[in-house]
């Protein structure tokens, strides 16, 4: 499972773009006249593993059998072999479903969620707009509203973002976070590298450096996060914590510390040491990339 959402993190968007402003309306009408771009064009493009992983079990496209004919179950015993296209073949219910893979486009993974009979505008609209899949999972639920999409929609998209997140939390919980380093980076890119507004989150340890708690402490602005170290210490002592790994995401995608960031972060290590509370690291979380405090010789 490591490997799965590892994999997400390094397909994630090394830079963003700045997208112009749009009508959502206008992008759909535009999208729904273009046909999807075919195979050959897609081959450089690497879909989110993480998203992929998460939807494997829901979104099954329905492919013609051999001759063009579906299945009997009346009349064979055995299911016949269906020709899927993109995908591997599976039979449920009696009936030929195709897995999504890698190599399906981004577009088509993201018009397979959308219940509209315009799935596949919207997808194209969407990509258009936003810098990646991962910027749409992630996306306002407002901005979602905007390219027409239904609540059922919105909360599909929501629900695939938590189940990724979920799996790999799960990874970071599994042993001492110190020695699972890896796993945490993935964790992080998952929860934060596509959040629009800035978010401060707080992984707080025992003695054996485990998780007791991971929470969002503070949510700012597209530039800046309010971080308060008297409050932080006070979440820290409440939940006898012996450790501390302080994180938070650029939304512009670079994960260069500021100076505030570095200002913030010597508040926080002589807060920390006065209550005898280590301070492992500050971790800016980019798209794809990240810093590590530790690692800079900034901590």
């Amino acid at each position: 499972m490591t490997a799965v959402v590892t994999t997400a993190a390094a397909c994630a968007a090394a830079s963003v773009r700045v997208a112009p402003a749009l009508d959502p309306a206008k992008c759909v009408a535009e999208a729904a006249q273009h046909p999807r771009p075919g195979r050959h064009r897609q081959r450089g493009r690497r879909i989110d593993a993480g998203v992929l992983r998460a939807v494997m079990e829901d979104a099954y496209r329905h492919s013609d059998t051999e001759g063009g004919r579906a299945p009997s179950s009346t009349t064979e015993s055995t299911p016949a072999k269906a020709r899927v296209r993109g995908g591997q073949s599976c039979f449920q219910d009696g009936s030929a479903v195709a897995l999504p893979t890698e190599e399906i486009p981004d577009q088509n993974l993201l018009a397979g969620l959308l219940a509209s009979s315009q799935g596949t505008a919207y997808a194209s609209a969407l990509l258009r707009h936003f810098p990646s899949i991962g910027h749409v999972i992630s996306a306002e639920a407002s901005q979602l509203r905007a390219f027409g999409l239904s609540g059922r929609d919105i909360a599909l998209l929501r629900l695939v973002h938590e189940i990724a997140c979920r799996m790999a939390r799960a990874e970071v919980r599994s042993r001492p976070v110190l020695s699972n380093w890896q796993a945490l980076l993935a964790y992080l890119q998952t929860a934060m590298a596509y959040q629009q507004i800035e978010q401060f989150r707080i992984l707080f340890l025992d003695r054996k450096n485990t998780v007791i708690a991971d929470e969002v402490q503070q949510r700012g602005t597209v530039s800046h996060t309010p971080v308060y170290p008297r409050e932080v210490m006070k979440r820290a002592l409440i939940l006898n914590a012996s450790a501390l790994i302080v994180v938070h995401n650029h939304p512009s995608g670079d994960p260069k510390p500021s100076r505030e960031d570095i200002e913030t972060t010597r508040q926080l290590k002589a807060a920390a040491d006065a209550l005898e509370i280590e301070l492992h690291d500050h971790v800016v979380i980019g798209h794809g990339k990240h810093a590590s405090f530790k690692s800079l010789g900034l901590l």
